[in-house]
């Protein structure tokens, strides 16, 4: 991949669909060129929503999208986003099993954290790790906090795809 490409962010926007209510944004993230987010192991879930200007938010609720992309190769690389969005402060969770880097770093320009490491899957002697990062961070504007969980079988995935949420990030 070039470095131009590896620069190179397309904002996505993940909501949630309503025949009566319309679309809900959880959160604008960024994605690598040629990536898209399509449907998780379970649909987007909107328990309250808040209204800024003439767009919807979700204020609680959580939602899982199938991240699809190719990072320079032939292969289709793939990995899943879980989020979760709370009315009130932060509360600091702890999202990976084992976390091998932590920082504070600016989200959509609120002070947020990101951690890199791995997520426990499986039980037992059948369980494994897998490569992950999350993210958390409190706006004000519309008083929610969001926790996001990026998860795939290889760290390179998910470095690719942190580096571009953390550089595009709009929630509000």
């Amino acid at each position: 991949m070039s470095r131009e490409a590896a620069m190179e962010v397309r904002p996505y926007v993940l909501a949630a669909q309503s025949f009566v209510i319309g679309s809900t944004n959880f959160v604008l993230l960024g994605l690598p060129p040629g990536w898209r987010a399509l449907k998780g192991p379970f649909p987007p879930e909107v328990d309250r929503r808040v209204e800024r200007g003439d767009v919807s938010w979700a204020l609680e609720g959580q939602a899982s999208f199938a991240l699809q992309g190719r990072l320079g190769g032939p292969e289709t690389e793939r990995a899943l986003l879980r989020l979760q969005v709370y009315p009130g402060p932060l509360r600091r969770e702890r999202l990976l099993a084992r976390v091998e880097e932590e920082e504070g770093i600016m989200l959509g320009g609120h002070e947020g954290l990101r951690r890199v490491g791995f997520v426990r899957k499986g039980w037992g002697p059948w369980g494994g790790f897998l490569a992950a990062a999350s993210f958390e961070t409190f706006c004000p504007q519309t008083g929610r906090t969001l926790h996001i969980l990026l998860e795939s079988g290889t760290p390179q995935v998910v470095a690719a795809l942190a580096d571009a949420l953390s550089r595009y990030w709009r929630c509000h």
